[in-house]
């Protein structure tokens, strides 16, 4: 099944949690034109990463699943930092668990 950039651009026409942009300089346009093109092409690459571990979310509904969550960062008196993530629901919880820890 061949992809259409038509089908992206669909994402972007729909109702989108943004504020409109008004821009009038031509560098200005061709710059949102750009930063529109890259946050699709990453949209793209999240739904590809989502095929690819077996898990039946469109990208659309990965961003919903993730809206709940929370990243709590406690500093140690020992300079150590400590990094809890809650709200996580069990095929997220999966999904990350098979993942190596970043360093940092």
């Amino acid at each position: 099944m061949a992809r259409r950039p038509e089908k992206r651009f669909a994402l972007v026409k729909g109702s989108l949690a943004v504020r409109p942009v008004y821009v009038h300089k031509e560098e200005r346009i061709l710059g949102l034109v750009f930063c529109t093109l890259v946050a699709l092409l990453l949209f793209a690459l999240l739904e590809l990463l989502l095929r690819r571990a077996g898990l039946p979310f469109s990208g659309q509904q990965f961003f919903a699943a993730c809206a709940s969550l929370s990243l709590v960062i406690l500093q140690l008196r020992d300079g150590s930092y400590l990094r809890q993530i809650t709200g996580l629901p069990p095929p997220l919880a999966a999904l990350l668990q098979a993942q190596p820890a970043p360093e940092g």
